[in-house]
């Protein structure tokens, strides 16, 4: 299991609303919301000490925090990264075929010097048959 203590995904709740970001007041909005790393979620709404009165506060994970606004923001963030990878996807898919356009292109030209040096061969070929034909007139 990954250890999240270390990241700030939590959320601080007091009387139903959250703490902005930098402990700088408060929103009902869990999108708006300050996130914090465990150990400070845990020093701030342990204001008197581990034993002391939490003056209403505590904290969760921001999967745990409930409300529209919440649920549409991570709904939205799934299409955007699924939108991210396809994105990434068609990229990869649109640079193998730049390349093999490319290789298309090279190929062509190739090609059309082939025919050029096969049309210049068959020129000389049919000058050098029709000479051959001039010093060897056959009777008809």
């Amino acid at each position: 299991m990954t250890d999240t203590s270390k990241k700030a995904a939590f959320l601080i709740v007091k009387q139903g609303c959250y703490y902005r970001p930098n402990s700088q007041g408060y929103t009902p909005s869990a999108v708006a919301a300050g996130r914090y790393t465990k150990e400070d979620a845990e020093d701030i709404t342990h204001p008197n000490g581990a034993d002391g009165p939490r003056d209403g506060m505590f904290y969760i994970h921001e999967d745990e925090a409930l409300g529209d606004d919440w649920k549409a923001y991570k709904a939205l963030r799934s299409e955007l990264d699924e939108a991210k990878a396809e994105n990434e996807r068609l990229r990869r898919k649109g640079d193998v075929i730049s390349d093999l356009l490319r290789l298309s292109l090279i190929l062509q030209d190739e090609t059309d010097s082939r025919f050029a040096e096969a049309g210049d061969l068959a020129e000389r070929i049919s000058e050098i048959l029709k000479g051959q034909a001039n010093e060897h007139p056959t009777a008809r």
